[in-house]
Protein backbone atom coordinates (compact mmCIF):
# COMPACT_ATOMS: atom_id res chain seq x y z
CA UNK A 1 0.00 0.00 0.00
CA UNK A 2 1.07 3.58 -0.76
CA UNK A 3 -1.13 6.27 -0.44
CA UNK A 4 0.31 9.60 -0.45
CA UNK A 5 -0.34 11.63 2.87
CA UNK A 6 1.07 15.40 3.92
CA UNK A 7 3.64 14.67 6.33
CA UNK A 8 4.86 18.71 6.36
CA UNK A 9 4.10 20.11 10.05
CA UNK A 10 2.14 23.42 9.67
CA UNK A 11 3.82 26.25 11.19
CA UNK A 12 1.31 28.97 10.07
CA UNK A 13 -0.78 29.09 14.17
CA UNK A 14 2.63 29.99 15.18
CA UNK A 15 3.44 33.02 13.17
CA UNK A 16 1.51 35.45 15.28
CA UNK A 17 2.54 34.05 18.25
CA UNK A 18 6.01 34.95 17.33
CA UNK A 19 5.19 37.90 15.23
CA UNK A 20 3.72 39.17 18.95
CA UNK A 21 6.74 38.33 20.36
CA UNK A 22 8.55 40.18 17.98
CA UNK A 23 6.82 43.28 18.18
CA UNK A 24 7.10 43.82 21.93
CA UNK A 25 8.16 47.53 23.00
CA UNK A 26 12.48 47.39 24.15
CA UNK A 27 12.70 43.07 22.67
CA UNK A 28 16.34 43.71 20.96
CA UNK A 29 17.69 40.51 21.71
CA UNK A 30 15.24 37.50 21.21
CA UNK A 31 16.39 33.66 22.48
CA UNK A 32 14.51 31.35 20.08
CA UNK A 33 13.94 27.62 21.77
CA UNK A 34 13.26 24.82 20.35
CA UNK A 35 14.28 21.01 20.61
CA UNK A 36 17.02 19.51 17.60
CA UNK A 37 14.72 18.93 14.34
CA UNK A 38 11.97 20.55 15.13
CA UNK A 39 11.91 22.54 12.60
CA UNK A 40 13.08 26.31 13.77
CA UNK A 41 15.19 26.99 10.40
CA UNK A 42 12.11 26.23 8.24
CA UNK A 43 10.39 28.12 10.55
CA UNK A 44 11.98 30.95 10.77
CA UNK A 45 12.67 31.07 7.17
CA UNK A 46 9.02 31.15 6.49
CA UNK A 47 8.11 33.66 8.96
CA UNK A 48 10.30 35.87 7.55
CA UNK A 49 9.30 35.73 3.81
CA UNK A 50 5.89 36.23 4.80
CA UNK A 51 6.80 39.42 6.36
CA UNK A 52 9.66 40.05 4.05
CA UNK A 53 8.04 44.01 3.65
CA UNK A 54 8.93 44.40 7.55
CA UNK A 55 12.32 42.67 7.75
CA UNK A 56 15.33 42.61 5.88
CA UNK A 57 17.36 39.39 7.29
CA UNK A 58 20.91 38.28 7.76
CA UNK A 59 21.34 34.16 8.20
CA UNK A 60 24.53 33.00 10.01
CA UNK A 61 25.22 29.50 10.32
CA UNK A 62 28.29 29.09 12.80
CA UNK A 63 28.10 25.34 12.59
CA UNK A 64 29.73 26.32 8.71
CA UNK A 65 32.68 27.48 10.94
CA UNK A 66 33.60 24.43 13.09
CA UNK A 67 37.14 24.05 11.41
CA UNK A 68 37.96 27.92 12.48
CA UNK A 69 39.92 28.01 15.80
CA UNK A 70 38.27 29.98 18.25
CA UNK A 71 39.84 33.08 17.68
CA UNK A 72 38.89 33.42 14.28
CA UNK A 73 35.42 32.84 14.85
CA UNK A 74 33.92 36.44 14.22
CA UNK A 75 36.25 36.89 11.76
CA UNK A 76 33.99 34.57 9.56
CA UNK A 77 31.10 36.21 11.03
CA UNK A 78 31.78 39.38 9.89
CA UNK A 79 33.28 37.65 6.26
CA UNK A 80 29.41 36.70 5.87
CA UNK A 81 27.98 39.66 7.00
CA UNK A 82 30.06 41.58 4.45
CA UNK A 83 28.97 39.47 1.78
CA UNK A 84 25.66 39.91 2.64
CA UNK A 85 25.66 43.57 2.83
CA UNK A 86 27.19 43.85 -0.52
CA UNK A 87 24.98 41.08 -2.28
CA UNK A 88 22.18 43.19 -1.04
CA UNK A 89 24.10 46.29 -2.99
CA UNK A 90 23.75 48.27 -0.07
CA UNK A 91 27.68 49.04 -0.90
CA UNK A 92 27.96 50.76 -3.87
CA UNK A 93 30.41 49.22 -6.03
CA UNK A 94 32.54 51.55 -8.63
CA UNK A 95 30.12 54.99 -7.68
CA UNK A 96 31.07 57.69 -10.35
CA UNK A 97 32.03 61.43 -9.06
CA UNK A 98 31.68 64.47 -11.04
CA UNK A 99 35.25 66.17 -12.53
CA UNK A 100 35.18 69.00 -10.41
CA UNK A 101 34.12 66.93 -7.14
CA UNK A 102 37.46 64.84 -7.85
CA UNK A 103 39.15 68.28 -8.54
CA UNK A 104 38.00 69.69 -5.02
CA UNK A 105 39.22 66.52 -3.15
CA UNK A 106 42.32 66.64 -5.10
CA UNK A 107 43.24 70.63 -4.78
CA UNK A 108 42.36 70.44 -0.89
CA UNK A 109 45.08 67.99 -0.18
CA UNK A 110 47.66 68.88 -2.67
CA UNK A 111 46.55 72.48 -3.27
CA UNK A 112 49.64 74.60 -0.75
CA UNK A 113 52.39 72.01 -2.62
CA UNK A 114 51.13 72.61 -6.19
CA UNK A 115 50.75 76.49 -5.31
CA UNK A 116 54.45 76.80 -4.14
CA UNK A 117 55.74 74.77 -7.46
CA UNK A 118 53.33 76.93 -9.35
CA UNK A 119 55.24 80.39 -8.18
CA UNK A 120 58.87 79.40 -7.40
CA UNK A 121 58.40 78.42 -11.94
CA UNK A 122 57.11 82.15 -12.10
CA UNK A 123 60.40 84.23 -13.31
CA UNK A 124 60.50 87.73 -11.10
CA UNK A 125 62.20 88.81 -8.03
CA UNK A 126 58.96 89.87 -6.21
CA UNK A 127 57.41 86.43 -7.34
CA UNK A 128 60.15 84.54 -6.04
CA UNK A 129 60.72 85.91 -2.57
CA UNK A 130 56.72 85.47 -2.59
CA UNK A 131 57.15 82.19 -2.92
CA UNK A 132 60.03 81.42 -0.45
CA UNK A 133 57.67 83.70 1.94
CA UNK A 134 54.83 80.67 1.64
CA UNK A 135 57.19 78.28 1.60
CA UNK A 136 58.50 79.60 5.27
CA UNK A 137 55.10 79.67 6.36
CA UNK A 138 54.24 76.53 5.40
CA UNK A 139 56.84 75.62 7.71
CA UNK A 140 56.37 77.23 10.66
CA UNK A 141 52.69 76.45 10.40
CA UNK A 142 53.93 72.66 10.24
CA UNK A 143 56.51 73.25 13.39
CA UNK A 144 53.86 74.76 14.97
CA UNK A 145 51.12 71.87 14.85
CA UNK A 146 53.70 69.47 15.28
CA UNK A 147 54.57 71.81 18.72
CA UNK A 148 51.20 72.02 20.04
CA UNK A 149 50.30 68.00 19.53
CA UNK A 150 53.50 67.87 21.60
CA UNK A 151 52.47 70.12 24.78
CA UNK A 152 48.56 68.93 23.94
CA UNK A 153 48.99 65.55 24.13
CA UNK A 154 48.90 63.80 27.68
CA UNK A 155 50.95 61.19 28.15
CA UNK A 156 48.81 59.08 29.32
CA UNK A 157 46.06 59.88 27.19
CA UNK A 158 48.16 58.75 24.64
CA UNK A 159 49.04 55.38 26.27
CA UNK A 160 45.60 54.46 26.60
CA UNK A 161 44.45 56.02 22.76
CA UNK A 162 47.19 53.51 21.86
CA UNK A 163 45.85 50.49 23.96
CA UNK A 164 42.51 50.95 22.83
CA UNK A 165 42.71 51.51 19.63
CA UNK A 166 45.05 47.77 19.32
CA UNK A 167 42.78 46.29 21.07
CA UNK A 168 39.54 47.50 18.90
CA UNK A 169 41.66 46.56 16.24
CA UNK A 170 42.91 43.01 17.92
CA UNK A 171 41.77 40.26 15.58
CA UNK A 172 39.56 37.72 18.35
CA UNK A 173 39.19 40.82 20.79
CA UNK A 174 36.25 40.77 22.62
CA UNK A 175 36.00 44.34 22.60
CA UNK A 176 37.17 44.56 18.65
CA UNK A 177 35.65 47.48 16.42
CA UNK A 178 38.32 47.30 13.34
CA UNK A 179 37.64 49.04 9.87
CA UNK A 180 35.44 45.98 8.80
CA UNK A 181 33.36 46.07 11.71
CA UNK A 182 32.98 49.57 11.01
CA UNK A 183 31.88 49.55 7.90
CA UNK A 184 29.31 46.94 8.62
CA UNK A 185 28.09 49.11 11.49
CA UNK A 186 27.75 52.39 9.25
CA UNK A 187 26.37 50.43 6.40
CA UNK A 188 23.58 49.08 8.60
CA UNK A 189 23.10 52.36 10.18
CA UNK A 190 22.93 54.25 7.03
CA UNK A 191 20.67 52.05 5.70
CA UNK A 192 17.55 53.52 7.18
CA UNK A 193 18.50 57.60 6.74
CA UNK A 194 18.65 56.59 3.10
CA UNK A 195 15.20 54.96 3.35
CA UNK A 196 14.08 58.62 5.20
CA UNK A 197 16.16 60.29 2.51
CA UNK A 198 14.16 58.65 -0.31
CA UNK A 199 10.61 60.01 1.38
CA UNK A 200 9.70 56.33 3.48
CA UNK A 201 9.52 58.49 6.62
CA UNK A 202 6.49 56.29 7.58
CA UNK A 203 8.34 54.26 10.76
CA UNK A 204 5.89 50.84 9.63
CA UNK A 205 7.09 50.76 6.19
CA UNK A 206 10.79 51.00 7.28
CA UNK A 207 12.42 47.67 6.92
CA UNK A 208 14.19 46.65 10.51
CA UNK A 209 17.28 44.82 10.21
CA UNK A 210 17.88 41.67 11.67
CA UNK A 211 20.60 38.98 12.35
CA UNK A 212 19.43 35.30 12.77
CA UNK A 213 22.55 33.16 14.22
CA UNK A 214 21.12 29.33 13.74
CA UNK A 215 22.15 25.76 14.84
CA UNK A 216 24.08 27.72 18.13
CA UNK A 217 23.74 24.75 19.96
CA UNK A 218 25.41 22.65 17.34
CA UNK A 219 28.63 23.72 17.18
CA UNK A 220 31.67 23.31 19.16
CA UNK A 221 31.40 24.51 22.94
CA UNK A 222 34.14 26.56 22.69
CA UNK A 223 32.59 28.45 19.82
CA UNK A 224 28.94 28.82 21.25
CA UNK A 225 30.85 30.63 24.55
CA UNK A 226 32.99 32.86 22.08
CA UNK A 227 30.21 33.66 19.97
CA UNK A 228 27.86 34.62 23.29
CA UNK A 229 30.48 36.25 24.77
CA UNK A 230 31.61 38.65 22.29
CA UNK A 231 28.10 39.94 21.85
CA UNK A 232 27.74 39.65 26.02
CA UNK A 233 30.62 42.36 26.42
CA UNK A 234 29.02 44.57 23.43
CA UNK A 235 25.98 44.72 25.61
CA UNK A 236 27.82 45.45 28.28
CA UNK A 237 30.27 48.55 27.03
CA UNK A 238 27.09 49.93 24.31
CA UNK A 239 23.74 51.69 25.37
CA UNK A 240 20.47 48.81 26.40
CA UNK A 241 18.99 49.17 22.98
CA UNK A 242 21.81 48.70 20.72
CA UNK A 243 23.16 45.38 19.44
CA UNK A 244 26.33 44.58 18.01
CA UNK A 245 26.95 46.07 14.49
CA UNK A 246 23.93 48.39 15.17
CA UNK A 247 20.94 45.31 14.35
CA UNK A 248 17.50 45.94 15.18
CA UNK A 249 17.62 42.66 16.46
CA UNK A 250 19.04 39.69 17.20
CA UNK A 251 17.95 36.39 17.17
CA UNK A 252 20.06 33.51 18.53
CA UNK A 253 18.45 29.91 17.74
CA UNK A 254 19.57 26.88 20.02
CA UNK A 255 17.85 24.49 22.20
CA UNK A 256 18.23 26.31 25.83
CA UNK A 257 18.12 23.23 27.69
CA UNK A 258 21.26 21.79 25.36
CA UNK A 259 23.06 25.50 26.30
CA UNK A 260 22.64 24.95 29.80
CA UNK A 261 23.51 21.29 29.84
CA UNK A 262 26.57 22.94 28.08
CA UNK A 263 27.22 25.44 30.74
CA UNK A 264 27.37 22.96 33.31
CA UNK A 265 29.38 20.28 31.86
CA UNK A 266 32.05 23.65 31.05
CA UNK A 267 31.58 25.85 34.18
CA UNK A 268 30.16 23.50 36.98
CA UNK A 269 26.52 22.17 38.23
CA UNK A 270 27.04 25.47 40.92
CA UNK A 271 27.45 28.40 38.43
CA UNK A 272 24.61 30.35 37.63
CA UNK A 273 23.54 29.87 34.45
CA UNK A 274 20.14 32.20 34.04
CA UNK A 275 22.18 34.84 35.04
CA UNK A 276 24.52 34.53 32.38
CA UNK A 277 21.95 33.73 29.71
CA UNK A 278 19.48 36.90 30.92
CA UNK A 279 21.89 39.19 28.91
CA UNK A 280 20.70 37.35 25.52
CA UNK A 281 17.17 38.16 25.70
CA UNK A 282 15.66 41.01 26.36
CA UNK A 283 11.86 39.80 27.43
CA UNK A 284 11.76 36.11 27.72
CA UNK A 285 12.76 32.94 26.45
CA UNK A 286 10.32 32.31 23.10
CA UNK A 287 9.84 28.29 23.58
CA UNK A 288 8.73 26.87 20.00
CA UNK A 289 6.93 24.17 20.19
CA UNK A 290 4.54 21.83 17.46
CA UNK A 291 3.31 19.19 19.64
CA UNK A 292 -0.39 20.34 18.72
CA UNK A 293 0.72 19.98 15.10
CA UNK A 294 2.46 17.16 15.56
CA UNK A 295 -0.38 15.44 16.86
CA UNK A 296 -3.03 15.79 13.75
CA UNK A 297 -0.13 14.64 11.46
CA UNK A 298 -0.05 11.33 13.27
CA UNK A 299 -3.87 11.43 13.18
CA UNK A 300 -3.90 11.51 9.66
CA UNK A 301 -0.88 8.98 9.23
CA UNK A 302 -3.26 6.64 11.77
CA UNK A 303 -6.13 7.01 10.04
CA UNK A 304 -5.00 5.88 6.56
CA UNK A 305 -3.19 2.67 8.44
CA UNK A 306 -6.55 1.89 10.20
CA UNK A 307 -8.56 2.49 7.21
CA UNK A 308 -6.05 -0.11 5.03
CA UNK A 309 -6.19 -3.08 7.89
CA UNK A 310 -9.88 -2.74 8.56
CA UNK A 311 -9.41 -1.00 12.10
CA UNK A 312 -11.43 2.08 11.45
CA UNK A 313 -13.91 1.33 14.11
CA UNK A 314 -11.18 1.93 16.76
CA UNK A 315 -8.54 4.19 14.85
CA UNK A 316 -9.48 6.99 17.74
CA UNK A 317 -8.11 4.54 20.08
CA UNK A 318 -4.62 3.81 18.13
CA UNK A 319 -4.38 7.83 18.30
CA UNK A 320 -4.90 8.41 21.54
CA UNK A 321 -2.23 5.91 22.76
CA UNK A 322 0.37 6.41 19.70
CA UNK A 323 0.28 10.05 20.29
CA UNK A 324 0.72 9.27 23.62
CA UNK A 325 3.94 7.51 23.30
CA UNK A 326 5.02 10.13 21.14
CA UNK A 327 4.69 12.90 23.50
CA UNK A 328 6.75 10.52 26.12
CA UNK A 329 9.58 10.95 23.50
CA UNK A 330 9.27 14.17 22.95
CA UNK A 331 9.32 15.07 26.97
CA UNK A 332 12.15 13.70 26.79
CA UNK A 333 14.08 15.07 23.42
CA UNK A 334 14.33 11.59 22.04
CA UNK A 335 12.25 12.36 18.98
CA UNK A 336 11.70 15.53 16.94
CA UNK A 337 9.01 16.51 14.37
CA UNK A 338 12.35 15.57 11.87
CA UNK A 339 11.37 12.41 12.88
CA UNK A 340 7.67 12.38 11.94
CA UNK A 341 7.86 13.75 8.49
CA UNK A 342 10.76 11.78 7.40
CA UNK A 343 7.63 9.44 5.43
CA UNK A 344 6.39 10.36 2.52
CA UNK A 345 3.80 7.32 2.05
CA UNK A 346 1.49 5.98 5.26
CA UNK A 347 1.65 1.99 4.81
CA UNK A 348 5.16 1.73 3.69
CA UNK A 349 5.45 -1.52 6.40
CA UNK A 350 4.05 -4.14 5.48
CA UNK A 351 0.76 -4.43 7.46
CA UNK A 352 0.77 -8.27 6.98
CA UNK A 353 -2.34 -10.36 9.40
CA UNK A 354 -0.88 -13.35 10.86
CA UNK A 355 -1.26 -15.57 13.41
CA UNK A 356 0.68 -15.06 16.69
CA UNK A 357 1.54 -18.77 16.93
CA UNK A 358 0.08 -22.60 16.35
CA UNK A 359 -1.04 -22.35 19.66
CA UNK A 360 -2.67 -19.32 19.43
CA UNK A 361 -6.82 -18.39 18.22
CA UNK A 362 -6.11 -14.77 17.16
CA UNK A 363 -4.54 -12.92 14.38
CA UNK A 364 -2.01 -9.94 15.06
CA UNK A 365 -4.26 -7.18 14.08
CA UNK A 366 -6.76 -8.27 16.56
CA UNK A 367 -5.02 -7.23 19.26
CA UNK A 368 -3.90 -3.27 20.20
CA UNK A 369 -0.31 -3.52 20.96
CA UNK A 370 0.48 -5.25 17.54
CA UNK A 371 -0.39 -2.13 15.29
CA UNK A 372 0.54 -0.07 18.19
CA UNK A 373 3.80 -1.49 17.22
CA UNK A 374 3.86 -1.56 13.41
CA UNK A 375 2.60 2.40 13.25
CA UNK A 376 5.87 3.16 15.55
CA UNK A 377 7.86 1.05 12.94
CA UNK A 378 7.02 3.12 10.32
CA UNK A 379 7.77 6.10 11.81
CA UNK A 380 10.82 5.41 12.91
CA UNK A 381 12.29 3.16 10.50
CA UNK A 382 13.56 0.23 12.38
CA UNK A 383 13.27 -1.84 15.64
CA UNK A 384 16.41 -1.17 17.32
CA UNK A 385 15.10 2.75 17.38
CA UNK A 386 12.11 1.53 18.94
CA UNK A 387 14.13 -0.44 22.01
CA UNK A 388 16.29 1.99 21.89
CA UNK A 389 13.15 5.11 22.70
CA UNK A 390 11.51 2.86 25.42
CA UNK A 391 14.82 2.21 27.04
CA UNK A 392 14.93 6.44 27.65
CA UNK A 393 11.23 6.09 28.52
CA UNK A 394 12.51 3.57 31.41
CA UNK A 395 15.64 6.29 32.42
CA UNK A 396 13.38 9.28 31.93
CA UNK A 397 10.48 8.37 33.93
CA UNK A 398 10.38 10.85 36.03
CA UNK A 399 9.90 13.48 33.08
CA UNK A 400 7.16 11.68 31.83
CA UNK A 401 5.24 11.48 34.63
CA UNK A 402 4.38 15.34 33.94
CA UNK A 403 2.47 14.37 31.12
CA UNK A 404 -1.47 14.39 31.51
CA UNK A 405 -3.41 11.03 32.35
CA UNK A 406 -0.40 8.96 32.98
CA UNK A 407 -2.61 6.70 35.08
CA UNK A 408 -4.84 5.74 32.28
CA UNK A 409 -2.38 4.99 29.68
CA UNK A 410 0.13 3.37 31.72
CA UNK A 411 -2.82 0.99 32.82
CA UNK A 412 -4.01 0.34 29.29
CA UNK A 413 -0.56 -0.16 27.55
CA UNK A 414 0.75 -2.65 30.28
CA UNK A 415 -2.48 -4.52 30.26
CA UNK A 416 -2.70 -5.34 27.09
CA UNK A 417 0.98 -5.86 26.39
CA UNK A 418 0.39 -8.94 29.13
CA UNK A 419 -2.44 -9.69 26.92
CA UNK A 420 -0.17 -9.92 23.86
CA UNK A 421 2.40 -12.34 25.53
CA UNK A 422 -0.49 -14.54 26.93
CA UNK A 423 -2.32 -14.44 23.43
CA UNK A 424 1.63 -15.88 21.76
CA UNK A 425 1.00 -19.09 23.35
CA UNK A 426 -2.82 -19.36 25.06
CA UNK A 427 -6.53 -19.27 22.86
CA UNK A 428 -8.10 -16.38 24.26
CA UNK A 429 -11.42 -16.05 24.20
CA UNK A 430 -13.76 -13.39 25.69
CA UNK A 431 -14.63 -12.53 29.30
CA UNK A 432 -12.00 -15.24 30.45
CA UNK A 433 -9.68 -14.24 32.77
CA UNK A 434 -5.82 -14.82 32.44
CA UNK A 435 -2.85 -14.14 34.62
CA UNK A 436 0.55 -13.07 33.59
CA UNK A 437 3.83 -12.94 35.67
CA UNK A 438 6.28 -10.27 35.09
CA UNK A 439 8.93 -10.09 37.37
CA UNK A 440 7.66 -10.31 40.96
CA UNK A 441 4.27 -9.01 39.82
CA UNK A 442 1.59 -11.32 38.99
CA UNK A 443 -1.47 -9.50 37.03
CA UNK A 444 -4.73 -11.22 36.75
CA UNK A 445 -6.80 -9.76 34.04
CA UNK A 446 -10.10 -10.05 31.73
CA UNK A 447 -10.11 -9.90 28.27
CA UNK A 448 -12.97 -7.79 26.61
CA UNK A 449 -14.32 -8.18 23.12
CA UNK A 450 -14.93 -4.73 21.31
CA UNK A 451 -17.13 -5.38 18.21
CA UNK A 452 -16.01 -3.90 15.38
CA UNK A 453 -18.46 -3.92 13.08
CA UNK A 454 -18.56 -6.00 10.03
CA UNK A 455 -14.67 -6.12 10.64
CA UNK A 456 -12.57 -8.26 13.07
CA UNK A 457 -13.27 -8.50 16.45
CA UNK A 458 -10.59 -6.64 18.78
CA UNK A 459 -9.37 -7.82 22.27
CA UNK A 460 -8.31 -5.92 25.08
CA UNK A 461 -7.69 -6.20 28.80
CA UNK A 462 -9.29 -4.90 31.79
CA UNK A 463 -7.53 -5.58 35.20
CA UNK A 464 -9.08 -7.06 38.16
CA UNK A 465 -6.31 -6.76 41.22
CA UNK A 466 -3.58 -4.66 39.08
CA UNK A 467 -4.82 -1.18 41.24
CA UNK A 468 -4.07 -3.36 44.69
CA UNK A 469 -0.97 -4.78 43.49
CA UNK A 470 0.37 -0.61 42.35
CA UNK A 471 1.65 -1.83 39.00
CA UNK A 472 0.65 0.44 36.79
CA UNK A 473 3.91 3.40 36.70
CA UNK A 474 6.11 4.21 33.96
CA UNK A 475 8.93 2.16 34.53
CA UNK A 476 7.06 -1.43 34.84
CA UNK A 477 4.91 -0.41 31.80
CA UNK A 478 7.61 0.66 29.38
CA UNK A 479 9.61 -2.52 30.43
CA UNK A 480 6.70 -4.55 29.65
CA UNK A 481 6.67 -2.73 26.74
CA UNK A 482 10.34 -3.54 25.46
CA UNK A 483 8.97 -7.66 26.23
CA UNK A 484 5.92 -7.41 23.71
CA UNK A 485 7.78 -5.91 21.56
CA UNK A 486 11.09 -8.27 21.42
CA UNK A 487 8.66 -10.92 21.27
CA UNK A 488 6.49 -9.39 18.53
CA UNK A 489 10.07 -9.18 16.20
CA UNK A 490 10.54 -12.15 16.68
CA UNK A 491 7.61 -13.69 15.29
CA UNK A 492 7.47 -11.31 12.73
CA UNK A 493 11.05 -12.15 11.69
CA UNK A 494 9.76 -15.68 11.13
Amino acid sequence: MEESINLKIPTESNHSEFLTHLQFDDNYRILFSGIFGSGKTTFLKEFFEKYKESYEVFYLYPVNYQVASNADIFEYIKYDLLFHIIDRGWIPVGEEFSKSLALQFYLLKKGPSFLLNMLKSVPGNYISKGAESIEKLSKFIKAFSTHYDEIDKNPDLAKIETFLSEMNNKPGSIYELDSISQIIYNTISNKEEKEKQSGNENENKQKQNVLVIDDLDRIDPEHIFRILNVFSAHFDIAKEDKNKFNFDKIILVCDIQNIRNIFHHRYGSSVDFSGYADKFYSKKIFTFDLSNEIEKVIDSHIAIIAKYINADSYKNMLKSYVSYLIHCFIALRICTPRDITKFKYAGNTNYKEFSLSSNSNVKNYELLIPIIFDILSEIFGNKYKIHELFNHCIDGSNEIEKIGNKEFYTKVLTLNSALFLYAINNPISYDEQFKHEFGEITMTCQIKLTPAGNTRPFYTADNIQGKELNIFNIKTTFKILIEAFTNYMKIKDN
